[in-house]
């Protein structure tokens, strides 16, 4: 009669418990929760540790994802998914576009050179932020990675409620009512109320007293862009001049060029302002800035995140922009090689042809 080895019999239930436990989670969706190390060591009538020890295992191995107080849950593919706000936002022509363009363009050099797999979402219906179509959310498992703008705020808490690693490229917005949401998300923000202020201190050091903004939002209270101007032109003691901008995304880029053209013409006339800083996302084209809007040259005027390819015109301008390429490379290499979460980068905005501002 052959005698069994206490030890090896051991040794044959861990791996058996090994091999049991990598066979579920390997033939297992994504996400699915995995037994507890209490109900495993029950049912083989093993000590807890030789359990524990077959779970670590699996998360060496990349199987499983182990959360401290909620479990371990199979471990999905390392899948980096940019959010997009309409099917054709990557190839209309303006600085949004442009600034998804220069994002993906990052954001597939960091998941390539990663060997990470890279996808693109538009979960939102009519270009409406707070119309998603939820089902599509359900596509994220523990191996996803989420990169998004701050376009996409009205689903903020939903990403937060399936603890998605998420890295949120922000711009300045207002995030009040959505901080709670991001706390723990990677924050890659570009400096742009910094940049209005060199904008400003610019154009004030070159005899400007007549300072002029265009924007789409002015009356937003804490828009960063018209927030900044106020406080600089109440500093200083000179009058603001803040012009709305008509939003028309139907309109072809000369009618577009031709309202606007108008519409500064008429303020112009009105205020007799020295300096513009011009946030607008149409195309530039023509011999100049000047001309474009319709302004005589002695106006300084200055583009605030305005994008390298918006730009067909034939004499440069002053303008500057956020690095968004560099930004969505970034954000990659954090979600995927970063131990922790709630880390904050700040970019500056690169500033171009400054050499043509007049004193």
């Amino acid at each position: 009669m052959s005698e069994t080895h206490p030890e090896k019999t051991s040794l044959l239930l861990r791996d058996q418990i090994y091999l049991e436990l990598r066979k579920l989670a390997v033939n297992s969706l994504p996400g699915t929760r995995m037994p507890s190390e209490n109900a495993i060591a029950g049912k083989f009538k093993v000590a807890r540790m030789t359990v524990s020890r077959a779970f670590r295992k699996l998360e060496a191995e990349n199987l499983i994802e182990r959360r401290k107080g909620s479990g371990s849950f199979v471990k999905g593919v390392r899948t980096v998914t940019y959010l997009l706000p309409t099917a054709d936002c990557l190839t209309r022509l303006g600085a949004n576009a442009a600034i998804h363009r220069q994002l993906m363009q990052g954001l597939m050099r960091g998941a390539a050179r990663l060997q990470l797999r890279f996808e693109t979402l538009i979960p939102c219906r009519e270009n409406n932020r707070f119309k998603y179509n939820s089902n599509l959310l359900k596509t994220f498992n523990s191996g996803s990675m989420v990169i998004l703008t701050y376009w996409f705020c009205g689903m903020f808490h939903l990403l937060y409620e399936k603890r998605i690693r998420t890295a949120l490229i922000w711009n300045h917005e207002n995030l009040r009512g959505f901080r709670q949401y991001t706390a723990d998300w990677f924050i890659l923000e570009a400096q742009r109320r910094s940049a209005v202020q060199r904008i400003l201190h610019l154009l004030y050091e070159r005899s400007c007293r007549k300072i002029a903004v265009i924007d789409l939002y002015p009356e937003e209270k804490h828009h960063p862009i018209t927030e900044i101007y106020r406080d600089f032109v109440q500093n200083k003691a000179i009058k603001p001049i803040i012009i709305p901008l008509i939003k028309h995304s139907d309109l072809h880029p000369c009618q577009w060029r031709d309202m606007l053209r108008d519409h500064l013409a008429a303020v112009y006339a009105k205020e007799r302002f020295d300096a513009l800083l011009l946030n607008v996302n149409n195309m530039f084209f023509g011999k100049n800035i000047h001309e474009y809007c319709n302004l005589p040259e002695s106006v300084q005027i200055f583009g605030v995140n305005v994008q390298p390819e918006q730009l067909l015109l034939e004499t440069p301008f002053p303008y500057c922009h956020a690095p968004y390429e560099q930004m969505g490379e970034e954000a990659v290499e954090l979600l995927a090689l970063s131990g922790r979460q709630n880390i904050c980068r700040k970019y500056d905005y690169i500033f171009e042809n400054t050499d043509q501002l007049k004193y």
